[in-house]
């Protein structure tokens, strides 16, 4: 299942972004190579699973194993046990039409219970390089966020989890380094496992509240685990942008996580890709 969906994804998005690609007026003065950059590392991402995928077979995972403590641009069900704490780097870059922008939040997250568990993210450097503009960095936003997970509901393979997230903003706004707003995000998870807890299925929506604008938003996904491989598939939708997003995540045996993600643009409002890295590290 997996394996369709990751390779029908990577195919639907090589194919839109070529039809973006073949159109005169999206090609800016970094020249076609620029633009194919995103297309090419997306199929490579999507190979490498493939290749994951035909070489592996799927080991079940048990009920009280995580196989992953994140994907790319998605909330998961999964909370941090009482008492844990999770430290998240994850730099990235972003292409767009109009600016270059690199970013590195920083994430810390507790378990207050082993079903509830608070965040605090801080974009602790941000970079916006502009077109027609000098470029601008400093500190972005910082966002506080709450989250109650239901897992295993029954005793059954699916799972729910709700949160919020307030949104402080401490980047400069004339900068191009923060939201210039305020805002507050309910929102909603719904998971499913797969037969024999082979991989997982999710479904991660809600709702951006803020002075300027309210702003829904819904990210599809799954993973499947490969040994200490698990290969990601997302499909990030919001009113104004929308990304296609194939990962790999790899798992090492000393409470570190490293995984890269690459979320591909599918429309002229979304940036033309991203690269996004992930290292974790767990305190129990």
């Amino acid at each position: 299942m997996m394996f369709a969906l990751t390779t029908g994804l990577g195919v639907a998005a090589s194919l839109l972004r070529s039809r973006r690609l073949a159109t005169g007026n999206q090609y800016r003065s970094t020249g076609r190579h620029a633009h194919a950059l995103p297309v090419l590392v997306g199929v490579w991402l999507v190979l490498c699973s493939n290749f994951v995928l035909a070489e592996s077979v799927s080991a079940p995972v048990s009920a009280s194993e995580q196989p992953l403590q994140e994907v790319f641009q998605s909330e998961l069900v999964y909370p941090q046990e009482a008492g844990e704490v999770q430290v998240t780097f994850a730099p990235q870059f972003h292409d767009g039409a109009e600016a270059k922008r690199w970013e590195l939040p920083v994430t810390v997250e507790y378990g207050v219970t082993d079903d509830l568990q608070v965040e605090l993210e801080w974009k602790a450097y941000v970079r916006d390089d502009r077109d027609d503009e000098p470029a601008t960095d400093g500190i972005g936003d910082i966002e506080i966020g709450l989250q109650y997970s239901w897992m295993r509901i029954k005793g059954s393979r699916f799972h729910a989890a709700a949160g919020v997230e307030v949104g402080i903003p401490t980047g400069d706004e004339d900068k191009q380094l923060g939201e210039g707003d305020a805002s507050i995000e309910p929102y909603g998870i719904f998971a499913a496992d797969l037969p024999d807890d082979r991989g997982q299925l999710f479904v991660h929506a809600g709702i951006e509240f803020s002075n300027d604008v309210d702003e829904p938003f819904v990210n599809i996904g799954g993973f499947v685990p490969m040994g200490d491989v698990v290969v990601t598939a997302e499909w990030n939708w919001s009113e104004e942008q929308r990304f296609l997003t194939p990962g790999l995540v790899w798992q090492s045996e000393k409470s570190w996580e490293f995984g890269i993600g690459v979320p591909i643009g599918l429309n002229d409002a979304s940036d033309d890709y991203r690269v996004i890295v992930l290292a974790i590290y767990e305190i129990n």
